[in-house]
């Protein structure tokens, strides 16, 4: 299966994937780190810093909505290219059941990043000093 990826090296700084940008790639991370990050409030919030082995992506091929969050290199990184066609064969020859568990888990993690980014701009909002009249 591993043959099927192409490997693409980014380096410090690039982006393999921004927020609210359609995605019709993952990345499994081979070598390196990179930092996911999320503007909240016109803020940069850095959620995970993930290393080899990590899958960045993925939800986007899954259900094909607008990336959640923006996924940097922070060093030299090698990640597997996962592209639409090839994710799409593998869920169709999963069982029915596991489809339908991805896209539901899918849609919670959607459901629950939506509303901690609300949250953390209510937080924000009520921290933020207001001026005297």
């Amino acid at each position: 299966m591993v043959d099927l990826f192409q490997a693409k090296t980014f380096v410090p700084g690039d982006a393999l994937l921004r927020e609210g940008d359609p995605g019709s790639v993952a990345y499994m991370i081979e070598h390196g780190r990179v930092e996911v990050s999320k503007l909240v409030g016109g803020r940069k919030v850095v959620l995970n810093t993930l290393g080899p082995g990590a899958i960045v992506g993925e939800m986007a091929l899954i259900d094909r909505a607008p990336r959640m969050a923006t996924v940097t290199a922070t060093e030299k990184t090698v990640a597997l290219m996962i592209d639409q066609r090839v994710f799409d064969k593998v869920l169709a020859d999963a069982p029915p059941v596991l489809r339908a568990l991805v896209l539901a888990y899918t849609s919670h993690l959607r459901n629950l990043g939506a509303r901690a980014s609300q949250l953390e701009t209510e937080l924000h909002k009520a921290a933020t000093p207001k001026s005297p009249a």
